[in-house]
């Protein structure tokens, strides 16, 4: 099953403790699902592989009315570019039906929106302005 833009098997090996993740709700009383782990993944599902094992977690799961976002996109405390030195980012992923749209604009209008948000938000202030998504964060020790 191919990730959506509501979220759904996107295998993102950047979704670690203190990670946040917001998803759009479409529906009225829509139910959340987390399944498939992996002892290591790519870089999403487009990588194809990942190794299966099994897991146990604690998330705790919320609605923000105030986030408005229209693909999936998290908050993470470790820099998702190694070599880039930073304590933690904003990611964004891209879902569309097949792999030249993601890359093509709709992936270019993601990663814009979210370095400008990530950028305005350091200020204190956002300048993406985006359904209202619920948002995991998997329970810290």
């Amino acid at each position: 099953m191919p990730p959506r833009a509501t979220g759904g098997n996107m295998d993102l090996r950047h979704l670690v403790p203190r990670s946040t993740l917001y998803l759009p709700v479409e529906v009225e009383g829509a139910l959340f699902f987390a399944d498939d782990g992996h002892g290591a993944q790519g870089d999403g599902e487009v990588c194809i592989t990942g190794l299966e094992t099994g897991v146990s977690g604690t998330l705790r799961l919320s609605v923000d009315r105030r986030k408005k976002v229209s693909e999936p996109e998290f908050v993470t405390f470790r820099p998702l570019n190694v070599d880039a030195g930073a304590a933690g980012d904003y990611g964004t992923t891209a879902a569309g039906p097949d792999l030249f749209e993601c890359r093509s604009a709709r992936g270019t209008r993601a990663r814009t929106c979210a370095s400008a948000s990530s950028r305005a938000g350091r200020r204190g202030r956002s300048k993406c302005r985006k359904p209202s998504w619920p948002h995991w964060s998997p329970a810290t020790r």
